[in-house]
């Protein structure tokens, strides 16, 4: 087969799955199958670069063959053609390397709405959560489930489990069944579970892959307004939108129980440049700040006024950090409160007060790591905002954060990210 029948038969072939495509992405999103939606523009750039330049490739052959047919010789325009295809050849070129940088912003956007969460489960379901072996044995159980779209095509044919744990749970309590005879009220062993556990009260659960469930996107993106949700989203403003659909998948997955005790005191100390300053600098992004507030403000202002402004100093370091940072930082886990720390801390004696206030630390710590995310560093700074904390709220230090664990793990903090972490600290909380 010659070469370019080769091309020919490449252009159609990759322009029937570029249609394919474009026809299933309108179906998910027709049907809110958010989780098939994400997944299939995760392959845009390339699949769209390669159908760009077999096409082009293709008109260039078509264009080179015609110049040369005796039948058009003589009315053949050969440098208006040339002009034509070379203005083409640049425009795709360009094209080509839009989507390329996109797909940077596609594989980001998936990473953020498709990781853990962070789950609300009610007391009369709590009894249920176990190990991971435990929801794999539910799973398998055959319970009846009525999940949501966003659901659905999260893993292909993946061991991992498919349903969303709530409703797992909800099914499982529907059963009526009660847990085997010598148990407690609930498993000794729940994996996945922020402490305090109380019994009687709802238990904030991290869920996702450590826990043998599937990717999937997060039923949050419901809430989020289409022109946010675009390969290249835009806010109503014209302004680019990218880093805040970023924020909100972080901010879908993340909340815990009480969004609203969440710390974040830059507004009201006044304290921006001081953060600025010490973390990322320079920060051209700090000029879009009364826009980014203006569309968080939409969708969280129950919530209260330092969740909203959490969430646009959350998106304006994403609009300033580069993707390979963001990345990283959400390869480690670090938009969520530590859970192994929050229960070593529990191990050691920490209150029910204390565990409050490493929760309402929450956003500040993932801030705070974002802001300093060029150290590159494996922990999150969960122990020096602690102390801050305890400071607010006009307490000593409790006895178990002062014992030798907690003191090599105070100074392993100070040592990864630096002395500026001190500043970033004193801005936020």
């Amino acid at each position: 087969m010659s070469f370019t029948a080769i091309i020919h038969y490449l252009a159609v072939s990759l322009s029937i799955m570029v249609l394919i495509r474009w026809r299933l992405m309108a179906f998910a999103q027709k049907h809110q199958f958010w989780t098939l939606w994400f997944r299939l523009s995760l392959h845009e750039p390339y699949l769209l670069s390669s159908w760009s330049a077999a096409s082009l490739l293709a008109t260039t052959e078509a264009a080179y063959g015609l110049a040369q047919h005796p039948v058009l010789q003589g009315s053949y325009n050969r440098p208006l053609v040339f002009l034509l295809i070379g203005a083409m050849h640049v425009f795709v070129l360009d094209f080509v390397y839009r989507s390329l940088q996109n797909g940077r912003y596609l594989r980001l956007r998936w990473k953020a709405w498709t990781g853990q969460s962070r789950t609300g489960i009610s007391p009369n379901m709590a009894q249920y959560v176990g190990t991971p072996e435990d929801w794999k044995i539910m799973a398998k159980n055959g319970l009846n489930l009525d999940s949501h779209p966003a659901d659905h095509f999260s893993g292909g044919y993946s061991s991992l489990i498919a349903q969303d744990p709530t409703d797992l749970l909800k099914a499982r309590a529907d059963t009526g069944i009660p847990i085997l005879t010598g148990q407690t009220a609930r498993p000794r062993l729940q994996s996945g579970v922020y402490q305090p556990a109380a019994s009687g009260a709802p238990v904030s659960l991290l869920w996702g892959e450590n826990l043998g469930f599937q990717r999937r996107c997060s039923r949050g993106i419901i809430s989020v307004p289409v022109h946010l949700s675009r390969t290249s989203p835009m806010i109503r403003c014209g302004l680019p939108g990218e880093a805040i659909c970023l924020a909100f998948g972080i901010l879908s997955r993340n909340k815990g129980l009480e969004p609203r005790a969440l710390i974040c005191n830059l507004k009201q100390k006044n304290s921006f440049r001081q953060w600025e300053e010490a973390g990322i600098w320079p920060h051209p992004a700090k000029t879009l700040r009364s826009f980014y507030y203006s569309e968080f403000e939409k969708a969280f202002s129950l919530l209260g006024d330092s969740y909203i402004t959490a969430a646009t100093e959350l998106a304006l370091l994403f609009a300033d950090l580069d993707g390979s940072l963001i990345g990283e930082w959400l390869d480690r886990g670090f938009e969520h409160q530590d859970l192994d720390f929050n229960n070593l801390s529990y191990v050691h004696g920490a209150s029910q007060q204390d565990l409050n206030r490493l929760y309402r630390e929450h956003y500040a710590v993932m801030l705070i790591s974002l802001s300093l995310s060029a150290t590159h560093s494996a922990i999150r700074p969960e122990l020096l905002v602690f102390d801050a904390v305890c400071r607010l709220d006009d307490v000593p230090v409790p006895k178990w954060a002062t014992s030798d664990v907690m003191e090599a793990r105070r100074q392993a903090e100070l040592e990864a990210y630096g002395p500026m972490i001190l500043r970033l600290i004193s801005a936020i909380i």
